[in-house]
């Protein structure tokens, strides 16, 4: 779909997780009032955080001159990739409770590896069963029904389709996110309904 002929300009993924500001979100693609996932690898689970080769620049204790993370990865999939732009990690990458989502910046394909774009709010471990990965946008992985890419530069999203009629496409343009909460303790929401 380009949403150009319809005057909305598409938003990439963001810095998302643990420790970083909320923003507001990338568009989301629903069809048949269902929300459809970003194109994803593996396409459930996650991969085991096995080979960290730096651990990157880490937030919260304000280690800044290490660069950008960067790990070896077994499977074959990221060489199938044709570009790296647009291309987004998401993983507990440092710590059991703290996901992030960041940016990848490079894939050596001849030495399989990955380096990030950003910094990570814990830096990057190996050693324990939780610190796991999964890459997301990538256009070579939209391979299941419900999910989608987002070509941010052409300002295109591509989809594959449930099963049966579409009855509708929906596609959320927040600029700000709807609820946000900060430096505050024990805050409960409840009974509240969102919808588009």
């Amino acid at each position: 779909i380009d949403f150009t002929p319809l005057n909305i300009k598409l938003s990439g993924l963001i810095k998302k997780g643990f420790g970083h500001i909320s923003g507001p979100s990338w568009n989301e693609l629903f069809i048949n009032n269902n929300p459809l996932i970003i194109a994803r690898w593996p396409n459930e689970n996650m991969i085991l955080l096995d080979s960290v080769i730096n651990t990157g620049n880490i937030i919260s204790k304000k280690i800044t001159d290490e660069g950008f993370a960067s790990f070896k990865y077994k499977n074959n999939n990221p060489n199938i990739w044709s570009s790296e732009q647009d291309i987004w990690i998401s993983g507990y990458f440092g710590e059991g409770w703290g996901d992030e989502l960041l940016p990848i910046k490079s894939i050596d394909k001849k030495n399989k590896t990955i380096t990030l774009g950003s910094d990570s709010y814990y830096g990057f471990k190996t050693g324990k069963k939780y610190l796991r990965w999964y890459a997301c946008n990538i256009i070579e992985e939209l391979d299941v029904p419900n999910e989608y890419y987002i070509d941010k530069n052409n300002n295109c999203i591509y989809f594959y389709p449930p099963k049966g009629r579409i009855e509708n496409i929906l596609l959320s343009t927040l600029t700000n996110p709807i609820i946000s909460i900060k430096t505050c303790n024990n805050i409960t929401i409840k009974n509240i309904t969102i919808e588009c």
